[in-house]
């Protein structure tokens, strides 16, 4: 215990003995449906505010002249080709991060 739950714990038991039949009164817990409103006006939250920023990104890169990097080596026939679609996603995301950083500093 910690000396804010130790001094809390006193205060509970200092209290208990005034009045034995004393409860405390605990916070009503939230309905079903609350709960579930909130969980996915959170995730609204989030899923608005990654378009919001993609959208002002993009807008940023096109306005100065910066390429969006193309993920087009992906494919080409059978299967296999894995290694390479995940070489050229790789190297694309970390050429696009380092020309945006450099753009911006």
């Amino acid at each position: 215990m910690d000396g804010e739950m130790l001094d809390m714990y006193i205060k509970w038991s200092e209290r208990k003995m005034e009045d034995p039949n004393w409860e405390p009164i605990y916070q009503a817990e939230p309905s079903p449906f609350d709960k579930v409103t909130n969980f996915f006006s959170q995730y609204a939250i989030y899923l608005i505010g990654g378009i919001l920023v993609k959208d002002v990104v993009t807008e940023y890169m096109d306005k100065n002249g910066i390429e969006m990097p193309t993920f087009a080596g992906f494919g080409g026939g059978g299967g296999g080709g894995g290694e390479a679609a995940a070489d050229v996603l790789v190297s694309s995301a970390l050429d696009g991060i380092h020309h945006l950083s450099n753009t911006l500093v």
